[in-house]
């Protein structure tokens, strides 16, 4: 056991106690932080008021040897030594290097701040405009694209005030495309002026990027040819995301000129790209053409697809068929995952050519090329798209050939996809065409319920779920169509046989599962054609009284869902109680545990 400590008693060594009644009050006597805190918050900005058209900028040289000093003269000379990050600059203007105003954990350097008002970045640059505040909040004086971005940002906004702009989006839009087109910079400056194009491009209004999209996408493209063989990837990764801003902008009758479908197809030529940088931007680029353009979005008579989307589709199907089959397959890998995300806003004239090249790709018997191409169909049907994409006809089709790619049943994670991919498929369907979709629940709960004899429990637990919900967004719906019910209700009749089939004991170790199904399908069916799950609720009664049964508590609450739905007559002439009044030699109620559930649920 540790030693305790002990309080040493005297007269010095008493404690500071609260003065009687004084205990919830928030003025201490003793003030000692806070006044010290007090002088260091209400200080002048590091740099003096923000410049305007008669005021003198802060881009002055003693802020500049400020910067240079940050970033430069504080690298240690030991390189195992610790590397000091410097947020905020020493003070020139409030005093010299060696006031004890504050000072650096790991050097012991001492500095006067004002970055509880005031960041380094924002000083230095003496911008307000909010599309920059990722760049104020991140700076780091250590990187050299930091560094040369703050001295693009810092000497345009030296402009716009000069000029006696307001710094608004659009004149650092204008001012750096300026910059772009008529400055002769490096390479880095120019990834420095491109990343901060990036950030503003974004918040520029819709009518400015209209307006400017000849003269600033001619520019951007012809930079994006010159360096497209460039290393530096945040360069071409700017370049592709302010083009795909640009057009994403830009009405539907854009759409039919050359020049614009010439840029479209640049962007296109990097969604497989090796670099990951450029590749994400591009593929996030064709992404929001697609999907999340202006008039599409924000017009009252827009189309329902793109006008390029039929252009996209016949591009990724020319790529399938040139990479497909090689033995290199990233190209592909990087594909597919650019047509899980659009497949769905694509014409079906592409859909289905793209379908059946996927179901191909699905024979090569390559694992990550099968699984992506899983996800691309799990994507499609999971985004509920138009007829115009998919339709009836060609959804069931597509039901019925991924039966012959089902995983074996030792493959967990193929088959738990596999059951996935086919129940969004179906539930689909059932949205499009509800009698159709009914027509082919039987043979998948044939299939699926035959997973439940599988030894692997990922697989037994996902098969439920899935026929859960089948059960209660397709089958339970289809009962409310009256010129329908009487093809439904065969159907109901055969999965809840294929159901009941499973409460044998070849599925023991599964039971658990099948009876929280039973209870679905109770209450999906039992409303309208109770007389077809009787023989379930019988089967469920006799596996209740059956000796040391593990699952009495899933049953109980099964025939209280019959009770419920049904009614307590209609279960007491599936399960009588057996009750008379004139017993006399045996007084042994098999079913008596129905009365606690009867009084629970009527």
């Amino acid at each position: 056991m540790g030693k305790l400590k002990t309080r040493i008693k005297g007269p010095g060594n008493k404690g500071k106690r609260w003065a009687k009644g004084q205990s919830s009050s928030s003025n201490p006597t003793i003030k000692k932080h806070r006044d010290v805190a007090k002088t260091r918050f209400f200080q002048p900005f590091l740099f003096g008021p923000p410049a305007g058209p008669t005021q003198k900028s802060g881009l002055t040289e003693e802020a500049l040897k400020q910067h240079t000093y940050a970033s430069e003269s504080l690298k240690p000379s030991d390189p195992s030594a610790a590397v000091e990050v410097i947020t905020s600059p020493p003070s020139v203007c409030q005093g010299d290097f060696e006031d004890d105003e504050t000072y650096s954990v790991i050097s012991g350097r001492t500095f006067r701040s004002s970055s509880s008002v005031k960041t380094f970045a924002t000083g230095f640059s003496n911008c307000s405009n909010v599309s920059f505040n990722k760049l104020h909040r991140g700076f780091t004086p250590t990187s050299a694209l930091h560094r040369e971005m703050l001295a693009v940002l810092a000497a345009v906004s030296e402009v716009i005030k000069q000029q006696g702009g307001k710094e608004t989006d659009t004149e650092y839009f204008a001012v750096l495309m300026t910059t772009l087109e008529v400055a002769e910079t490096s390479e880095d400056s120019l990834g420095a002026t491109l990343a901060l194009l990036g950030m503003v491009i974004k918040r520029v209004p819709s009518n400015v990027l209209k307006a400017k999209f000849s003269t600033s996408a001619k520019s951007l493209l012809d930079l994006l040819g010159r360096y497209i063989e460039s290393d530096n990837s945040l360069l071409v990764r700017s370049l592709v995301g302010c083009l795909g801003v640009l057009l994403r902008n830009q009405d539907a009758s854009a759409w039919s000129t050359s020049s614009t479908l010439q840029i479209y197809d640049a962007l296109l030529t990097f969604v497989a790209s090796p670099k990951p940088q450029v590749r994400k931007a591009a593929q996030h680029a064709i992404c929001s053409i697609l999907k999340g353009s202006t008039f599409l979005v924000q017009d009252e008579n827009a189309p329902v697809l793109h006008p390029v989307a039929a252009r996209t589709g016949k591009y990724c199907l020319a790529f399938i068929e040139e990479h497909g089959y090689g033995s290199e397959p990233s190209p592909l890998l990087h594909l597919l995952n650019l047509l899980k995300e659009i497949v769905a806003v694509l014409p079906q004239s592409e859909v289905k050519p793209l379908c059946e090249s996927l179901l191909k790709l699905m024979t090569l018997n390559n694992v990550l090329v099968s699984s992506c191409a899983m996800q691309c169909f799990h994507s499609m049907f999971v985004c509920r798209p138009r007829t115009v994409t998919l339709s009836a006809d060609l959804n069931a089709r597509l039901i019925t050939a991924l039966y012959d790619y089902q995983p074996s049943a030792s493959d967990t994670q193929p088959l738990r996809g596999w059951l996935s991919v086919m129940t969004q498929a179906l539930l689909n369907l059932g949205r499009l065409d509800s009698l159709l979709c009914v027509g082919h629940l039987p043979r998948f709960f044939s299939v699926a319920t035959a997973l439940w004899s599988s030894d692997k429990m990922p697989v037994v637990m996902s098969v439920t779920p899935s026929l859960a919900s089948l059960i209660s967004q397709c089958l339970e719906p289809a009962f409310n169509q009256p010129e329908n019910v009487a093809a439904v209700t065969s159907v109901a009749e055969k999965i809840t046989r294929s159901v009941e089939q499973s409460l044998g004991y070849q599925t023991v170790n599964a039971w658990k599962y099948v009876i929280h199904l039973c209870t679905t399908l109770i209450e999906g069916v039992g409303k309208t054609r109770p007389e077809i799950v009787k023989n379930l609720i019988k089967s469920l009664a006799s596996l209740r009284v059956s000796p040391r049964f593990p699952h009495e508590a899933e049953v109980d609450f099964a025939i209280g869902k019959a009770v419920r739905v049904c009614g307590p007559r209609f279960l007491l002439k599936c399960i009588p109680l057996g009750i008379t009044g004139r017993e006399k030699d045996s007084y042994e109620f098999p079913y008596s545990w129905l009365l606690p559930i009867l009084r629970e649920n009527i």
